[in-house]
């Protein structure tokens, strides 16, 4: 008896733990794995579980100690954990709850590495909380880059580094998902950045290829197009026409009789327009006869001629009158024909109207009165009504009942039934069950496949992110629908999805101007126009006057007026903005931004024009910064810290470019209030949005470092840093602002190979994101070449500085041009490298190099006519011709050395002292 209960208590305690294992694995916690992520969905309530980041643990916090219990059990006992770690994104779980509830109880996730970016929103429809785990990956183009580099020689690595002085970033921020709800009942959602992916798995990764940015530098913001409902055709024009369509006003036999003749004259009276008497003559009928069998006839005559008169003076009064006569009319009428004529006019009304609780209760009552009198086709139209009806207010379960109806399935074929259930679903904002009933049901689908379903299915699967099947199924629509008004949104979806997969940017524009071109509908036609600028003005990297002529697509004309609706202000407030940042013009940007409702937008759209807020002016303060004006670069971060900075974790070159102009102005209070408030702005999360500057990732302590690292640079205590660098070094090799810290040092204490070693290990390891600012790379060059030309290497001299001019020679002539530019100190490493090449050139004795001598000293004399190194440039010139046998050129240029008082007496000596060996080899010969 014993073993029984035993066994007994073993079956229920399995069956309960299996009831129990389902239940959570499938409501509570979920982990699904993609190619591009993974995911991790919780069935909670919203603000239940928060998620931070701090380098590279992930802490999913709660108050909810039931809930935090519960998930620790459930990630244990349910393999949660072992799935997770199972994905290579996390590589440990703990779980901590010992503060609680001072600070809330967390489950700490260990990601594999730092390049993983954690993004989390809230599906309110499913009461799902969603985290997923995007590892920041490069397609193989730029892995090989990156082998390459390591393999080039020394040359053109400095070639590859020295364009990138003013060179825009690639970034690797993204931006979640937000949801607005839209007045009629449309919902719509506003997807930026990143997570417009949703559950995709087809996206390629989004990089740049080098002459555009991605997709989220440009018209970074989609929405949900409405669903298309099933047509029912009108049969009518209601504009002209009345129920007689489907009633005639009939003649009576004069003949049969008195009433005969008085109805007779009502109905000629009707026909006459003359209303007035009609009316009157049916309240003679009324008070002679009574209520007999006609008193409906003359009553819809009344209701008829209202209705004729409203429509004829544009006077809605007469005509609700009207309706609410045929309303009653059809309650209490026994004129079976009347009552069916009413119905069907006034289901058309109440469609027009979009009164679909009205044209459902109209509907059910033709398909009673058409059932039960066996009336088929009315039967059916009756039934396409109710459903539609349904449809559109959202009833998807009624629909469902109402589709599996067999006398409905009879009336109404497979995919009709299917296109509504579809319509319901996506209209509810439930894209998943759309695609689930069509592939249910698509194989019973008669060809054509309805206009509807295939725009409606199209979207669903956009929704979804599933972009190729989208793709496919709106280019069908295109094919077969092409003169149907919607098929400009089908166009739309398909250049946008092209957008989103990375297609070619000439390719994007010509999909974009095929929209524009080919749309009838004004709404398209705009949305396509701000695209189209997007991909043109805002990612393109280099601006020609011939790509501004479209500027002129964001003007909007008075059809376009009409239709411009809240996501697409906000689309062409986005690019705008945008294309002001792209073309740096950053004060017209920040007068833009000044002049956008910020305060009145919802969090996450307010956050991501912040963010491109701080942006703006961390171009303005970089500006500051290179031409030396640091007062302008505090007063900018005073004044637009709360606005801007304060809202995002704030980037590592903002934190430099402020803390090195506050050291520049002696200010050491701002500079502690400065490092105090980025100690506070860590704890933020990260950007998540487009990163227009070089934004290179550190850390506070990294921050602070550097900070200090400027303050001995600005007092020259070279051997300080020299000092401090090693130690940290030791402990950090990989960090390559160090390398270039210590090359400085190193060349400053005249440790030149060290200096060389250092840069070099820096130049190797360092990618377009290398945190130097523009005066960081200025000094980079001059030491970079003045230690290997004073280390005695001449060959490696010639071929580094060879490197270096060839790149910065287009930027220094550019700067020389600009007689209005108030810093040159580009132009003067330029100068030192160009003359030391020259002396190098000289040095090196090969008769090869004595044009390139002449081409460079030219070079010299037309940029810098006042140089100090103008006398011995002259000088070697003047040897280089004498030994290409241009003899008499060459003495013209040293007794010109002569007699020039500007020139130093040693050069004015070493030229007396050739034209005296000239002279003798003259006499000798």
């Amino acid at each position: 008896m014993k073993l029984r209960l035993i066994f007994y208590a073993f079956v229920l305690l399995c069956i309960n733990l299996c009831l129990y294992t389902s239940v959570v694995a499938e409501e509570l916690v979920l982990f699904e794995s993609f190619k591009t992520h993974s995911r991790l969905i919780f069935d909670v309530s919203r603000g239940q579980i928060v998620v931070n980041k701090k380098a590279q643990d992930v802490y999913l916090e709660t108050l909810d100690k039931q809930l935090f219990d519960d998930l620790k059990n459930y990630f244990e006992i349910f393999k949660i954990a072992e799935k997770i770690k199972s994905g290579k994104t996390v590589t440990k779980i703990s779980y901590t709850s010992d503060d609680y509830p001072e600070k809330p109880a967390r489950i700490v996730l260990g990601l594999a590495n730092t390049e993983i970016d954690i993004f989390s929103f809230y599906k309110e429809s499913e009461r799902k909380f969603i985290v997923d785990f995007w590892e920041k990956r490069k397609d193989e183009s730029s892995k090989n880059h990156r082998n390459e580099l390591a393999r080039k020689t020394e040359v053109e690595v400095i070639r590859t580094v020295a364009s990138v002085d003013l060179k825009k970033e690639k970034i690797k921020e993204v931006k979640e998902v937000k949801e607005v709800k839209e007045g009629g009942g449309e919902k719509k959602e506003l997807l930026v950045e990143k997570e417009m992916l949703r559950e995709n798995t087809e996206v390629s990764s989004l990089e740049e290829n080098g002459e555009y940015r991605d997709f989220r530098y440009g018209a970074a913001l989609i929405w949900d197009y409405r669903a298309i409902i099933p047509e029912i055709k009108e049969e009518i024009n209601l504009e002209s026409k009345t129920p007689e369509v489907y009633y005639p006003v009939k003649k009576f036999d004069v003949d049969k009789g008195e009433k005969e003749t008085h109805l007779q004259l009502n109905v000629n009276l009707f026909h006459q327009k003359k209303w007035g008497l009609m009316n009157k003559s049916i309240e003679l009928y009324q008070k002679k006869y009574g209520k007999d069998v006609y008193s409906d006839f003359n009553r819809y005559m009344q209701a008829t001629a209202l209705l004729k008169s409203s429509l004829e003076k544009r006077d809605l009064g007469p005509q609700r009158m009207a309706i609410a006569i045929y309303s009653d009319l059809v309650e209490r009428t026994q004129d079976h024909d009347l009552k069916n004529g009413l119905l069907q006019y006034l289901i058309y009304m109440m469609l027009k109207q979009n009164d679909y609780i009205r044209s459902l209760n109209y509907a059910k009552k033709l398909f009673v009165e058409a059932k039960s009198n066996f009336e088929d086709e009315l039967e059916e139209f009756a039934s396409r009504v109710i459903i539609h009806s349904l449809s559109k207010l959202g009833q998807i379960e009624k629909v469902k009942e109402f589709a599996a109806d067999k006398s409905i399935k009879v009336l109404l074929n497979t995919q009709l039934l299917s296109a509504y259930e579809i319509y319901t679903h996506l209209f509810m904002d439930k894209p998943k069950e759309a695609v689930e009933v069509f592939e249910k049901n698509r194989a019973n689908f008669n060809r054509p496949i309805l206009d509807s379903v295939l725009f409606n299915i199209g979207e669903a699967y956009f929704r979804l992110g599933h972009y190729r099947k989208s793709q496919e199924i709106f280019a069908q629509l295109v094919k077969e629908y092409s003169h149907k008004t919607f098929a400009a949104y089908a166009r739309m979806r398909i250049a946008l999805m092209a957008d989103l997969l990375g297609d070619p940017p000439e390719k994007l524009m010509n999909e974009y101007k095929q929209v524009i071109d080919l749309a009838v509908d004004a709404k398209i036609k705009y949305e396509a126009k701000i695209r189209y600028v997007g991909v043109r003005l805002a990612r393109k990297i280099n601006i020609t006057n011939e790509d501004r002529d479209y500027y002129a697509f964001l003007e909007r004309g008075i059809d376009e007026d009409k239709v411009f609706d809240p996501p697409m202000r906000k689309l062409l407030w986005l690019v705008r903005l945008r294309t002001f940042i792209n073309e740096k013009n950053y004060e017209d940007a920040l007068t833009y931004i000044h002049s956008l409702p910020l305060i009145a937008m919802n969090p996450l759209e307010k956050r991501m024009f912040e963010g491109d807020g701080a942006e703006i002016v961390h171009g303005i303060m970089k500006k500051n910064f290179d031409n030396g004006e640091y007062g302008e670069v505090i007063r900018y971060w005073e004044k637009y810290y709360e606005m801007f900075f304060n809202k995002v974790v704030l980037s590592y070159n903002v934190g430099i470019i402020v803390g090195h102009a506050y050291i520049k102005m002696g200010l050491e209070q701002g500079l502690e209030r400065m490092i105090v408030e980025l100690k506070k702005n860590s704890e933020r999360p990260k950007r998540s949005y487009p990163l227009w500057i070089n934004a290179s990732e550190s850390n506070i302590k990294e921050i602070i470092e550097e900070i200090d690292a400027i303050k001995l640079i600005e007092t020259n205590k070279w051997e300080s840093l020299y000092s401090n660098n090693t130690k940290k070094l030791l402990d950090n090799p990989g960090q390559l602002k160090l390398h270039f810290y210590q090359g400085m040092a190193a060349y400053k204490l005249s440790k030149h190979e060290e200096a060389i070693r250092h840069f070099e290990e820096y130049l190797l390891k360092s990618d377009a994101q290398n945190g130097l600012t523009r005066q960081e790379m200025i000094n980079f060059f001059g030491m970079y070449t003045e230690a290997i030309y004073k280390n005695g290497d001449n060959d490696k001299f010639i071929k580094s500085s060879s490197a270096i001019l060839s790149d910065l020679g287009p930027k220094v002539a550019a700067v020389r041009e600009n007689k209005n530019n108030k810093s040159d100190d580009l132009g003067r490493i330029y100068e030192r490298i160009l003359y030391l090449s020259i002396e190098a050139l000289y040095a090196d004795g090969n008769n090869k190099n004595l044009e390139e001598i002449i081409n460079r000293a030219s070079i010299l004399n037309k940029y810098y006519a006042k140089s100090q190194y103008k006398g011995r440039v002259d000088y070697v010139v003047a040897l280089v011709k004498i030994k290409k046998q241009e003899q008499k050129e060459g003495v013209e240029i040293l007794e010109r050395l002569i007699k020039d008082d500007n020139v130093p007496k040693y050069i004015q000596e070493l030229a007396k002292s050739e034209l005296s060996t000239l002279k003798l080899m003259q006499q000798k010969l």
